[in-house]
């Protein structure tokens, strides 16, 4: 399949958005509000849903993604 250079380029301006869920995993608003990204997964999550003040530094894992890296 040939790609044209106007296909290319949407798929650039794609690849620029987020993969992530843009709904918290724990309360389902969508605001994106103080939200913190899973490192394994499309999940997203407020810091308070969480209990957390700020953003953890490195990589965060959710409790699911964790799991599986135990």
């Amino acid at each position: 399949m040939r790609v044209t250079e106007e296909d290319a380029s949407d798929d650039d301006a794609g690849s620029e958005v987020s993969q992530h869920d843009e709904a918290c995993a724990i309360c389902h608003k969508e605001d994106e509000c103080d939200m913190l990204l899973c490192d394994g997964c499309p999940k997203a999550f407020h810091l308070s849903c969480l209990g957390l003040d700020k953003v953890p530094s490195g990589q965060w894992f959710c409790a699911v993604c964790n799991d599986g890296n135990t």
